[in-house]
């Protein structure tokens, strides 16, 4: 949808158009809730429509913001509190461009000329109110802003144009009854004599009677919320989406623990609140409320204090992108209740205010204040003290009470219409657990059956069937009328109750009637498995399931495991006797044990979290045959249960000796635990054990990504020999497995095997098994997986588990093959030459893959696709016809790995834990290199309007580490000012503990910034650069640094950021190790400006000095300036504290002459005076050149670090070769335009 705002102008006073202002330089308008707004508009005459905003004040000019949300040319629609009037017009009479700045307030403005000059209605002199004016109690927002309108048409002349048919005495604009009177006590409400209609009624607003806007030239008045809109359930302003950057503020300064309330005479009270923390003592403060005679308005004055004085306040701006979904004053108005951004996350907040911006690229920004509900009354309050009270606190002037806000005694009513709903979720944790919705009406009321506005609600719980019954507690929080809470358990029980709270009311609100609900389970089982495949290798049963159920279709969130059942019966019902070993994904499974010859059978059971199973899989058969000879260069020998050992275990600490590894394992593996009971370990003092009563299934995680051990690295297409003891006590049905889960190079998972470990109760069992790394295999992640039902004082153990790469035709450990190795050697013929020197040994087919051991050497024999499938030695330990010990590669001569007898070493690539080079670690070489860029970030936007406060730019968050030198820069910063020769300042701040940072955080640099020599033109700045050293560190920092911005001298404002071609570019880079700085003299340069100028050097400071050529000092010939100030530029300091120590390269004085002669020849002296003086001494410096202009003059001769000031007087020209001299005459200038500066460069 396009969005477009235009500027249309008026004759003032009316709704006679003048035309459209369609040709503005910027324009920036803002509408404030209850509040006036502003225009301010930079125009040239020379532009379309220039003479309309050329009109001046005495003409006149209102002019109106229109909005168009669509392309019709009908479609442009003035929304409220839109239409401003001209009050100021800024312009420059020598300015060539005739540019124009309008400054208009919002049309309410026009309220504060309406005044209360109505003298015969004020109290008389023995009334309490004497002197002011008196309302009845009984009237309304209406009765008072008529009643002064009234008065004010009937007095003589015009009348201020304030339209006013939307509204009566008896209804509000809206049409409705005014719902709210004056006076909480029979004497009603006083307002001050002469008082103005807006401080009325922002009074009245305040106090909570009536809400405001404008429409056109119309006032309309409402009744307090009415004309605002709750739209926090359906517009919530996102980042990225509708907003860009959230700046917030928040503060307990004021917090205070007693208040001594003064009133009428020697009336006092003091109130106090006992939740400050005393800390530091007794906190105090005292507010005076002269002319208060009543104690009970006195404490409701000092509470309301306190009670504003001891929160923590909240209050938002949100940049808009002016693109997203919901955007201003098309889905919402100021004063309507959005869903936004907070100081914890999404909050239901106020639109207190909208600023829209047109910038001089035609750019359209804006920002919204948003408000809590504390903030709003905040206003509320500021507003009213404002109206009421001038500026004074709780009172007016001349002993007239000023009634505070009362507090709220009032209970909401409870809501009705309670309903429940639970949904089913599984957790992170692979748990099943409910999501409670809530829902209920609106409260609208309180229990006496006023109008009350509500801040929210709190939904309350009590878990059901627990002896002695469970508390009640507040389960959450709400600003709508619904709610989500996650984390209930599956089937449990739960009553549920619902209470608003007020905005102003001190109570909270009655509980509405119970709700119950019971959290119903998971009932629906997983689909039928998609059929195994079966096939018989080396001696036993390899399974593989792909994961699928039998429609190919994935399996649900919930699944948990897909059980292996066997059979010797063809069309067999899985039973727990059959269960043989376990799926937590795809893969493959080694069922051995089997009678060879047999055929068995295999379907496939899926279960999901809440044990729901699935109907079995259609089954798939296998005859399982006994290993021949072919079968053993290919196969395993197991190695029986031969004593444990790790070393070249894949395992790290398979046994659990290790306390620090095996406390890092238990965190990621809830309910196991470490066992040393005796008959509970198989090998060393510790084993794991699981031992919760109940249903399990748990994995106990050996190696992953987040564990010191990290995954093992397996060679695709290699097997591992895994094997492990389990042991049980007490009740145990069920198993334990060995999980390997496969993970391929992206990260993605490849499926799992397991091997089945089937624990025996009082003692400890061995199982051992062999499986094959999938191709593609980058990784695998190691577990042992608790699976079934543990009975009381029952448990689970596991030890002792190893994984070994098996290498061809036999298992090697520890470097040595013996007969402890040799479980089991199965076949048919084992043929065998003589093994002895001289004889070559051979594995594999001499004519295909095959290995040789010779008195040569060793070689590895396959076929190179490269030479025709030629079988060539690809791997030589031991060569006698090379140089090289080991190399690797088809061709000797070139191959593509080696190492040579002497320890030379040639390879591709190198992976490895941990490289050293010469004998140092690889880490500690590269420490003392750079490390590059270590994060940066950007930003095309700009912030505008910066004034003398500081004000942020862009924000930086980067990881630093200790012992390092970082070098922060900053480019492309971009500085428009709205007046020439404005001078901003830059800041670069950090907070270094990874909290927020902000414009009062840890100032690292300062100083840097420049004059913006023209207006409305962005000036790109020099690079800023910061050295920052983290050697005093000891570990690792969150870092965020903040690059901020102020109108350091000068007037207007400058606007700071990056352009769409430029964005502003903030880094860190990582230079190299902490280092200190050198101690070599740098060369540097400082600049001052002069801190004053006095004429002939007395009497008070100057900003223009004549200077004219005299043999001595007369009146009127000279000037002293003095540079006692810190400079501007280069090294913070003064002249003594810079110069101190250093040695002076050069310096130079700036000088303008203001004249217009031919010529002006100023001779300057140094001085080491720091105050107003007529003495010099020594020999001057002279220069010359053509005025109006000014120079620097080269001083070095004649300065030096004991050199504070210079005197500057006139010189003479010698006219031809007379002999006779010419005086010359100048006007030196010290102004911010053109300073009299010293600059010197230095070595230091």
């Amino acid at each position: 949808m396009s969005y477009d705002i235009q500027l249309r102008a008026y004759q003032p006073g009316t709704d006679t158009p003048l035309g459209l202002l369609p040709s503005a330089l910027s324009w920036q308008a803002s509408v404030v809730h209850n509040n006036d707004g502003a225009l301010t508009v930079k125009y040239s005459e020379l532009a379309e429509n220039g003479a309309i905003a050329a009109r001046g004040l005495n003409a006149g000019l209102d002019i109106g913001l229109e909005i168009n949300w669509s392309e019709s040319p009908t479609g442009w629609v003035e929304p409220d509190n839109c239409r401003f009037l001209l009050v100021g017009d800024d312009f420059d009479k020598q300015d060539p461009a005739k540019v124009r700045d309008l400054t208009m307030p919002s049309w309410s403005w026009l309220l504060n000329k309406i005044c209360d000059l109505n003298l015969g209605a004020l109290a008389g002199k023995k009334s309490k109110y004497a002197g002011q004016r008196v309302f009845p109690a009984t009237s309304d927002a209406g009765d008072v802003c008529k009643k002064m309108l009234d008065e004010h048409d009937a007095r003589p002349g015009p009348a201020v144009p304030v339209l006013r048919d939307s509204w009566t005495t008896t209804k509000d604009s809206g049409g409705h009854n005014w719902a709210k009177k004056l006076g909480k006590n029979a004497d009603g409400r006083a307002f001050p004599a002469g008082q103005p209609l807006h401080e009325k009624l922002d009074a009245l607003t305040a106090n909570g009677l009536c809400d405001w806007r404008t429409r056109g030239r119309g006032l309309r008045i409402y009744n307090p919320k009415s004309a605002s809109a709750d739209l926090s359930a359906t517009v919530r302003l996102l980042y990225g989406e509708d907003l860009t950057d959230a700046p917030s503020k928040t503060s307990q300064a004021d917090r205070v623990a007693r208040i001594l309330v003064k009133g009428d005479g020697k009336r006092k009270v003091t109130v106090k609140d006992p939740t400050v923390p005393e800390h530091y003592g007794r906190w105090e403060a005292m507010i005076d409320s002269a002319g208060v005679k009543d104690d009970d308005d006195l404490e409701d004055a000092g509470n309301e204090a306190l009670d504003d004085r001891n929160r923590i306040k909240g209050e938002y701006t949100r940049t808009l992108t002016m693109s997203g979904k919901w955007l201003p004053f098309r889905d919402y108005q100021v004063g309507d209740w959005v869903t936004a951004p907070g100081a914890d996350g999404d909050e239901r907040l106020r639109v207190m205010q909208i600023t829209i911006t047109r910038d001089e690229q035609n750019g359209l920004s804006g920002n919204i204040v948003l408000g809590d509900r504390f903030t709003s009354k905040d206003l509320a309050l500021a507003g009213r003290v404002s109206a009421i009270t001038g500026g004074t606190t709780g009172v007016i002037g001349n002993g007239t009470t000023v009634l505070p806000e009362p507090q709220d005694f009032r209970q909401p009513a409870a809501p009705t219409g309670l309903a429940l709903t639970g949904t089913l979720y599984v957790s992170p944790f692979g748990e099943h657990r409910v999501r409670l919705g809530a829902s209920w009406d609106a409260v609208t009321t309180a229990t006496d059956g006023t109008e009350l506005d509500i801040a929210g609600y709190e939904l309350w719980g009590q878990p059901q069937g627990q002896t002695p019954a469970a508390a009640w507690r507040r389960v959450t929080g709400a600003s709508g009328l619904s709610v989500e809470w996650p984390d209930f358990p599956v089937g449990s029980q739960w009553l549920f109750t619902v209470r608003a709270l007020g905005v102003t009311t001190t109570e909270p609100g009655v509980q509405s009637a119970t709700a119950a609900i019971t959290f119903g389970t998971d009932t629906v089982a997983p689909n039928q498995p998609s059929t195994p495949t079966v096939s018989s290798q080396g001696g036993a049963l390899m399974v593989g399931w792909d994961g699928l159920d039998s429609g190919g279709a994935g399996m649900p969130a919930d699944f948990a495991r897909c059980e292996i059942h066997l059979s010797a019966t063809s069309g067999f019902t899985p039973t727990t006797g059959t269960r043989r070993a376990v799926f937590l994904r795809g893969g493959t499974a080694t069922l051995s044990g089997l009678t060879y010859g047999t055929t068995y059978y295999v379907r496939l059971v899926c279960y999901d979290l809440s044990g729901n199973a699935s109907s079995p899989s259609v089954q798939a058969s296998a005859v399982a045959k006994a290993i021949v000879a072919t079968d053993l260069d290919s196969g395993v020998v197991l190695p029986g249960d031969t004593a444990y050992s790790d070393h070249n275990n894949m395992v790290v600490d398979g046994s659990f000796e290790n306390p620090a590894l095996t406390t890092e394992r238990l965190a990621l593996s809830p309910g196991w635990r470490v066992t040393t009971a005796a008959g509970t370990v198989a090998h060393g003092a510790r084993a794991a054990c699981y031992d919760v009563a109940g249903a399990v299934s748990q994995n106990l995680w050996l190696q992953r990504e987040n564990l010191s051990t990290k995954n093992i690295l397996p060679t695709p297409g290699t097997k591992l020999y895994v094997s492990a003891k389990a042991s049980a006590w007490g009740t145990w049905t069920g198993a334990l497995y060995v999980v390997l889960s496969w993970v391929d190079n992206a990260g993605s998972g490849m499926g799992f095997v397991t091997v089945t470990l089937s624990p025996t109760v009082g003692s400890f069992t061995l199982t051992e098994g062999v499986v094959t790394v999938p191709a593609g295999t980058a990784y695998a992640r190691i577990s042992v997986l608790a699976q079934g039902t543990l009975g009381a004082a029952s448990g689970v153990v596991v030890d002792a588990v190893r994984i070994l790469q098996v290498m061809p035709t036999m298992l090697i450990e520890d470097l040595a093959v013996t007969d402890a190795k040799i479980d089991k050697v199965r076949a048919n013929k084992i043929d065998t030459g003589e093994l002895a020197a001289g004889v070559r040994v051979s594995a594999g087919p001499l004519s295909g893959t095959h290995a040789e051991l010779t008195s040569a050497g060793f070689a590895a024999w396959a076929a190179n696709v490269e030479a025709g499938s030629a079988v060539q030695s690809w791997l030589r330990i031991g060569d006698a016809n090379s140089e090289d010990a080991i190399s690797i590669g088809f061709d000797p001569d070139n191959p593509v790995a080696a190492i040579t007898a002497d320890g030379h070493a040639v390879f591709q690539s190198v992976s490895a834990e941990a490289l050293k080079v010469a004998g140092d670690p690889l880490d500690t070489i590269l420490a003392a290199y750079p490390r590059g860029l270590r994060a940066y970030a950007r930003t095309t936007s700009t912030v505008t309007g910066i004034g003398s406060t500081e004000a942020a730019v862009i924000e930086l968050r980067a990881i630093l580490q200790p012992g390092r030198t970082y070098e922060i820069r900053v480019h492309n910063i971009a500085v428009t000012s709205t007046a020439a020769n404005n001078r901003w300042a830059g800041f670069l701040r950090a907070a270094l503990d990874g909290n927020p940072v902000s414009t009062s955080s840890a100032l690292e640099r300062d100083g840097f910034g420049d004059v913006v020599p023209v207006a409305s033109v962005a000036v790109t700045q020099k690079p800023v650069v910061h050295v920052y050293r983290t050697g005093a560190w000891s570990a690792e920092r969150e870092v965020r640094l903040l690059l901020s911005a102020s109108l350091a001298s000068g007037s207007g404002s400058v606007t700071v950021g990056g352009t769409s071609t430029a964005p502003v570019i903030m880094s860190v880079h990582d230079v190299g190790p902490d280092l200190a700085p050198s101690t070599t003299q740098i060369q540097r340069v400082a600049v001052w400006n002069a801190s004053a100028m006095y004429q002939d050097g007395a009497g008070a400071s100057v900003t223009a000095a004549d200077i004219r050529y005299a043999n001595t000092y007369t009146a009127g010939d000279y000037a002293h300036c003095l540079f006692n100030a810190a400079s501007v530029q280069g090294e913070a300091g003064t002249v003594a504290a810079v110069t101190s120590g250093a040695s002076i390269v050069k310096a130079e004085v700036y000088l303008y002459d203001n004249t217009s002669r031919m010529a002006w020849i100023p001779v300057v002296y140094a001085s080491t005076a720091t105050a107003a003086n007529a003495t010099t001494a020594g020999s001057g410096v002279t220069d010359s050149w053509t005025p109006p202009s000014g120079k620097w003059v080269d001083i070095t001769s004649i300065w030096t670090t004991a050199s504070r000031s210079v005197h500057v007087i006139g010189g003479r020209q010698q006219i031809g070769s007379t002999g006779n001299y010419r005086e010359t005459l100048g006007e030196l200038l010290n102004t911010s335009a053109h300073p009299v500066q010293l600059r010197i460069t230095y070595l230091k």
